[in-house]
């Protein structure tokens, strides 16, 4: 089955901006509603997926940044908790067919980070588990049933509130508005000829241009951060109602955003911020130049332990590997 491989770009995401209530819904993981913009950010992980014959299980190939291929033992915390692996479990189960593939994980987007990456490889895992899985016969089997849209985006959102957002930015722009539990997601589209549908007006007001990242080498947990939020709630006029609770938990990250201002970074009219739970800081950048700026500025003064400066928006994108009909299914 080796031959039906397919491999995804899965970016991050920054939160535009980030509105968190108070309610709580226990169907949905007793995750808090949300109200956001997601912005997909030229900084990816890579998720490729093989078959295995049946009743093979899953085998994990992880490689971290700068680091050497891992293998997690089945049943290990860093496997069974590596949400590729809950992402391949729950399609499986889903789809009436037993879970085989070896599933390999490249990761660039820092873990813990408010950036996404595992709900974004999540996210890729499933499309691509669909394709290779769909591609050597597995769906044929009696009593299976081949995935449709709305049984991934449905299996996306039990997983993880910003699984959606990823997956159907496959087909979509790489902007949208997130509502609900993470399940409603409406996709934002620029003023271009070529696309089928009308340009939305929110597009020109939110999507930036270039983005800087401050990144550290201590995540914060989500959960930790929304108990955090819970008790002393948000700041009026942060973008993200997050913001707070992330900078009381890492005040390092309050430092890279007091050192980004024009007097210390050079840079004009950057807005910085936290995206998602955090650590990491935010600079909107008007080109990639004044992200490139802003991002030296971080590391000459040590306010960050990693810097990006990447392009925005970006979606997720497939990769023709070694699959026979990857032209046809593309």
């Amino acid at each position: 089955m080796s031959e039906f491989e397919f491999e995804y770009r899965c970016p991050a995401k920054i939160n535009l901006e980030l509105r968190v209530k108070k309610t709580r819904h226990p169907e949905w993981g007793n995750r808090h509603e949300i109200d956001t913009i997601y912005c997909g950010v030229g900084l990816s992980d890579f998720v490729e997926t093989h078959p295995r014959d049946e009743g093979t299980g899953l085998v994990l190939a992880l490689t971290p940044y700068y680091g050497k291929t891992l293998f997690p033992t089945p049943g290990s915390p860093e496997f069974e908790s590596n949400l590729v692996i809950r992402a391949a479990r729950a399609l499986a189960e889903a789809c009436h067919v037993s879970p085989d593939a070896r599933i390999n994980l490249t990761k660039r987007i820092p873990v813990a980070a408010g950036l996404g990456g595992g709900s974004s490889d999540a996210a890729g895992t499933l499309i691509a588990l669909t394709h290779s899985w769909g591609e050597a016969g597995k769906f044929d089997a009696p009593g299976a049933i081949a995935p449709s849209w709305d049984m991934l985006m449905s299996v996306a959102a039990k997983l993880g509130a910003d699984i959606p957002f990823f997956l159907g930015s496959i087909d979509e722009s790489g902007l949208a508005h997130g509502t609900g539990y993470g399940e409603k997601v409406e996709y934002y589209y620029p003023a271009r000829p070529t696309l089928p549908r009308p340009a939305d007006p929110e597009w020109e007001k939110w999507a930036p241009k270039a983005v800087a990242l401050a990144i550290y080498d201590d995540g914060l947990s989500t959960a930790d951060v929304y108990r955090r939020f819970d008790e002393i709630g948000a700041n009026p006029g942060d973008r993200n109602d997050l913001q707070r609770a992330a900078l009381d938990l890492h005040p390092r990250s309050a430092d890279a955003i007091t050192y980004s201002a024009p007097e210390y970074s050079g840079v004009e009219g950057a807005e910085v911020f936290i995206s998602g739970s955090g650590p990491t800081v935010v600079a909107l950048c008007s080109d990639k130049y004044d992200a490139e700026q802003m991002a030296r500025n971080w590391m000459e003064r040590h306010m960050a332990d990693r810097t990006e400066a990447v392009l925005a928006t970006t979606r997720m994108w497939p990769f023709p590997t070694k699959n026979p009909n990857f032209e046809k299914n593309y």
